[in-house]
């Protein structure tokens, strides 16, 4: 550690300087180091006056000369860990931790502070810019209402940018000051440990830069034998570069206030005085307060402003999306359309590799020029597959571009073959940057080296375009996941597709050999049976039974002629289909009747459309077919008050379509190709049913040469429609 502070700094090491172990204090106060006994360590040499006690401090204790309830409050605060300003009398007491000891800064305290104003001033500064429009206007409100409050000649909030140079953005200033704003600041002037600090104190005053620091005695802290840290101290003297160039400036006060956003230093509230001037520890507790409610309203702005920008961008997206989907084509649902990835955010121009496919639009370059391209930009992608920049010609040199004045890049990768990737593209943007003072421009003077001259300064920027925003980032990224999706759905459609076949095939030779061997034993058990009790007890069986009894027989025999429709239908590549003209009206009154559907639904009206036209097919499949369609329709409608089904029939200019309506339960629209899979159910339990039906329905259909659909929605019923196109 240090045991001495540096007696020349050059400004090339500005960010090493050890601001944090200067042995100084500001003059509006006295600071003391102690122990956790309150014995005084060290104490800064204005400490007698400024107290006006007439004790040597050094060794001696805080009970020497502070009130025993400003000692008991200070114990409390250090057994707890929680370290608030004490007040008594004219002063406050400040106490803070150090790595050497324990630090109390002691300050005069204005008792004649009305904080009912204060509070009025808050609510009032929070209603201002809760209703503000944009960031902009909560800044330009923020800065007037500082203003008014703390009297500074200048309050001003400067914004540090991504290499942490500084821009006034919002600027209060008195009419005889010339306006900074607009004007950049290079990082130097702000370094990384006075950056650090401001994040960590919150607020931070210099109160008379012509006077001159009082020095802590003994310099080096007699426990430690070192410099004592004093970050947390709100005295701790200023560095002479800075006190320099503030100077240099002409302010002599200043009070800095953290803007903080997600725990990172978005900016500050600069207000400059040119004269001396001392804010109490309750101002500045007020001005921090404002500060927390300027970071709470820029991020609702900044918030809203991106969700605002988002929401624009998703109707270009669900487009996008539309037209890649359509054919599965990538490329061209990208570049060949109305709308294109070109409109998703402002960009000059946009390429697509996939697979062996490559477009662009907006770029004459030959395509061997455009995987050179791709190539040199895709070595630069992060873990994720990403890469953008303003200025990419910082990282690499891409001549082809550079002479089209292209600079702004950026590239997702949307697979894990080489070369599969998107790229947005923009034009270099040539822009003007007013720096107060030339910001590569050293002033040497003596041992330090801050800058001297702060007049405006043009410079002209190139080779870079606009700044790709958060929120369109965010769009590239939301869409990107859009493609991957495309491509994994086009990739799972076919593998599942094909693991469906073969798994189909295999459940249909055990189910043929279920049906074949297990099954029919059973029913002809049942028919045997049946047949006898027909011819034995047929005398003694009322109507009821009779007509019970002949049902068992007759369903015995469909079953029997159902399985070997199954079987004929599990082997559909492999038989020869028998078609013939089925009468359809026939057809359906024979499965109502044989499956007994009036007695099971007695409340529902059955409709056959007259003169309905036979249709050629395989009438074991036609009867599967209308068998479970029908069975359907008279199920999911059983529990309306007055349920209906209706078969009908229209032409359509080029075939004959079939129709199943009911008046049913339906199903959400967007299941209509999803109800066709095997063992698919849309509806709770309280329907019975295993699923198949409809996959058994459309099997048929396809074996025919024609095609299916549904049409429904909750609540609404179903239809379903058919045709074939088997020719004679």
């Amino acid at each position: 550690m240090l045991k001495s502070y540096p007696k020349k700094i050059e400004i090339s090491t500005c960010e090493d300087e050890p601001i944090r172990f200067i042995h100084r204090t500001q003059s509006h106060g006295v600071l003391l180091v102690i122990d956790n006994d309150f014995n005084i360590l060290q104490y800064s040499k204005n400490a007698t006056d400024f107290l006006n006690v007439q004790i040597d401090l050094l060794n001696s204790n805080l009970s020497a000369f502070l009130h025993d309830e400003v000692i008991y409050k200070l114990k409390i605060q250090l057994i707890d860990n929680d370290f608030k300003t004490v007040v008594d009398g004219e002063f406050s007491y400040k106490l803070s931790l150090s790595n050497e000891g324990l630090l109390l800064d002691i300050e005069k305290y204005d008792s004649t502070l009305n904080l009912l104003e204060e509070q009025q001033l808050i609510i009032s500064a929070l209603n201002k810019m809760s209703s503000c429009n944009s960031v902009q206007e909560v800044l330009n409100t923020a800065v007037n209402e500082i203003k008014h409050f703390l009297n500074y000649d200048r309050v001003m909030v400067y914004k540090f940018d991504a290499d942490w140079n500084g821009e006034v953005i919002a600027e209060a200033a008195n009419n005889d000051l010339h306006s900074w704003l607009g004007l950049h600041y290079p990082a130097g002037d702000i370094p990384k440990n006075a950056r650090d600090l401001f994040k960590e104190q919150g607020v931070r005053i210099i109160s008379n830069l012509k006077e001159p620091d009082y020095p802590l005695f003994p310099m080096v802290n007699p426990q430690s034998g070192f410099l004592t840290n004093l970050s947390n101290s709100i005295l701790r003297g200023s560095s002479d570069i800075h006190k320099e160039y503030l100077g240099n400036m002409g302010v002599c006060a200043t009070l800095s206030c953290a803007i903080v956003i997600e725990d990172k230093l978005w900016g500050l509230i600069a207000c400059h005085h040119y004269s001396p001037k001392f804010i109490d520890f309750q101002k500045r507790q007020t001005c921090f307060l404002l500060s927390d409610i300027i970071s709470n309203q820029i991020t609702i702005k900044t918030s809203n402003d991106f969700i605002s920008r988002l929401n624009q961008n998703s109707h270009v997206r669900s487009k996008l999306v539309h037209y890649m989907s359509e054919k599965w084509d990538l490329v061209h649902g990208l570049t060949n359309n109305e709308v294109t990835a070109l409109d998703l955010v402002k960009s000059d121009a946009f390429i697509i590799k996939y697979d062996t496919q490559l477009s662009s639009i907006g770029l004459s370059l030959e395509d061997t020029d455009i995987k050179n391209i791709i190539k040199k930009f895709e070595v630069l992608c992060d873990e994720n597959g990403f890469y953008s920049s303003n200025s990419f010609s910082k990282e690499t040199s891409i001549p082809s571009l550079e002479k089209l004045q292209f600079a702004g890049v950026v590239l997702y990768k949307i697979s894990k073959k080489k070369g599969d990737c998107i790229i947005w593209l923009r034009k270099e943007q040539i822009a003007e940057i007013n720096w107060g003072g030339n910001p590569d421009k050293k002033q040497i003077q003596g041992n330090l080296t801050p800058r001297k001259s702060f007049e405006k300064f043009t410079e002209q920027v190139r080779e870079h375009s606009i700044p790709w925003q958060t929120h369109e980032i965010a769009a590239i990224k939301a869409f990107v996941e859009d493609v991957k999706n495309i491509i994994v759905t086009k990739f799972s459609e076919v593998s599942k597709l094909n693991r469906q076949l073969l798994s189909l095939n295999q459940e249909l030779e055990s189910f043929s050999y279920s049906v074949s061997h297990d099954l029919r034993g059973p029913l002809r058990g049942i028919d045997g049976f049946a047949q006898i009790l027909m011819e034995d007890y047929m005398d003694q069986l009322d109507e009821d039974g009779k007509q019970s009894l002949q049902i068992i027989i007759n369903s015995a025999a469909r079953m029997n002629d159902l399985m070997d429709s199954i079987l004929s239908y599990s082997g559909l590549s492999k038989l020869r289909k028998i078609d013939d003209d089925i009468d359809v009206e026939k057809l359906c009154n024979d499965i109502v009747k044989d499956s007994n559907m009036k007695r099971r639904y007695p409340k529902t009206q059955f409709n056959i459309q007259k003169g309905l036209p036979s249709i050629y097919g395989d009438r074991a499949m036609l009867y599967q077919l209308f068998f479970n369609l029908l069975s359907n329709a008279f199920k999911y409608s059983s529990k309306k008050e007055a349920p209906q089904v209706t078969v009908s029939q229209y032409n359509d200019g080029e075939k004959d379509v079939y129709v199943v309506t009911d008046n049913g339960v339906g199903f959400d629209p967007k299941y209509g190709k999803k109800i066709f899979g095997v063992f698919t159910r849309l509806v709770k339990e309280e329907y019975e049913g295993t699923g198949v039906g409809l996959a058994i329905a459309q099997r048929v259909v396809f074996r025919h040469g024609g095609d299916i659909w549904a049409e429904s929605g909750l609540n609404k019923g179903t239809t379903i429609k058919f045709y074939f196109k088997s020719i004679r």
